[in-house]
């Protein structure tokens, strides 16, 4: 067998890197960091919780009127010049955030930071760019590229609530929005759209010359994936189970973590300890990026991606039996470890079952019902605790959606292209 063409380092890694980074920047203003900074923003300027979740709501709900439509431009154009503009654009409207005083100018400001950063910063750019590039490789490459949302919870939630205390909330939104500048902006400039415009293989596997036994003939081998167009992946039943899956078990991922930290100082956990909680977590969170990625590149991803729901869902029980310190820690560590794979094994899933050709249009269609679903979970658990008075039904529901999500994923077996 000869070997032609062998690249001495994989481009396909610093998309990965790129992927990383920008998933950083796009973290510092989502679930992880706003848990920490919308309790002393809500209480300056007399806004109930549930009011200032709707805010975070805007995110998801922006990005996933955009997504239908920046999905098919990165397939087409690549997501460079995007994630550039989106991070400059993204990064001032956080500063801005500093700068309200009424609800309604949260809403705007902060709806188009959040759009612009998750869309063309974070999520969509990673999972709809990544996938190109690798198939052999690709749960473990998404599992390093998507590290970088809850790295934010491990490095920048801690620094935001030390700035916060120091220095108030609103310069937080400015460090926020200066992170998001200073990392999203070179991060832009690292992407490029597939290994093919290069003349390079997925994986950075090299063409392979094979000598057939008993032949003259030469025979090329490379990673091969059937693919489906959108229109042809919205045909199949297994589409519409997988879309069913993630919008019900997904409700719980935003909720629970943008209201984590409230949840466990009103319990009695005192503020240190329960921002070592949160960053527990996320420490969780990051492992399981390289967890379930591994296990999704060995095993049938179905069983994964329900494995991930269950264990959340135990998770989640811990805390909801007790609150107590101890029982904070195991919950962020099983939670962490658990609900931290839905960001590596929900791409990886689409990609691996619909193929890579068209995934960012596929992803795209994707966007508004999940996003939807991740922007009412917080929403919800708001509206509940100004009902209630407490985190308790919100986090209830949160479990049975986190089991029904699994169920449902159990029976999404793999379509079969006739």
């Amino acid at each position: 067998m000869v070997q032609i063409n062998q690249p001495r380092f994989f481009y396909g890694w610093y998309i990965v890197l790129a992927g990383f980074l920008g998933n950083v920047a796009a973290g510092g203003i989502q679930s992880f960091t706003f848990g920490v900074i919308y309790p002393a923003m809500s209480d300056a300027l007399g806004w109930g919780r549930g009011a200032v979740s709707i805010g975070l709501a805007l995110r998801p709900l922006g990005a996933a009127f955009m997504g239908p439509i920046v999905g098919p431009l990165i397939d087409k154009f690549g997501s460079k010049w995007l994630m550039f503009f989106s991070a400059i654009i993204g990064g001032i409207a956080t500063i801005a955030v500093a700068e309200v005083t009424q609800i309604w100018q949260f809403y705007v400001v902060y709806g188009i930071a959040g759009a612009l950063t998750f869309t063309g910063v974070g999520d969509l750019v990673a999972t709809a760019v990544i996938p190109k590039w690798f198939i052999r490789k690709r749960g473990r490459a998404l599992g390093l590229a998507t590290m970088g949302n809850p790295a934010a919870g491990m490095v920048v939630a801690p620094m935001l609530a030390f700035v916060v205390f120091e220095f108030g909330w609103q310069v937080g939104w400015w460090f926020l929005g200066l992170l998001i500048l200073f990392l999203g902006t070179p991060a832009a400039l690292l992407m490029r759209r597939q290994p093919e415009d290069f003349g390079l293989q997925p994986d950075g596997d090299i063409d392979t010359l094979e000598q057939s036994h008993g032949e003259d003939g030469i025979r090329k081998t490379v990673p091969v994936e059937i693919q489906w167009t959108a229109r042809e992946s919205v045909q199949t039943l297994t589409f519409w189970l997988l879309l069913l899956a993630f919008t019900v078990g997904l409700t719980a991922v935003g909720g629970v973590v943008l209201h984590e930290y409230a949840f466990l100082t009103e319990r009695g956990l005192s503020s240190p300890v329960a921002a070592a909680v949160l960053s527990t977590h996320a420490v969780g969170a990051a492992l399981a990026r390289l967890l379930w990625g591994g296990l999704a590149d060995r095993f049938p991803i179905r069983y994964v991606m329900s494995a991930i729901f269950f264990f959340s869902a135990f998770g989640l029980a811990i805390l909801l039996v007790s609150s107590s310190v101890p029982f904070a820690f195991l919950f962020a560590a099983v939670y962490g470890l658990s609900v931290g794979g839905t960001g590596v094994v929900q791409p990886t899933i689409w990609a691996n079952y619909f193929g890579r050709g068209f995934i960012g249009a596929i992803r795209g269609i994707t966007m508004p019902a999940q996003l939807i679903s991740v922007a009412a979970g917080p929403v919800m658990a708001g509206v509940l605790y100004d009902i209630t008075g407490g985190y308790t039904l919100p986090y209830q529901i949160f479990f049975a959606t986190l089991v029904i999500g699994g169920v449902i994923m159990i029976f999404t077996r793999q379509p079969m292209k006739r």
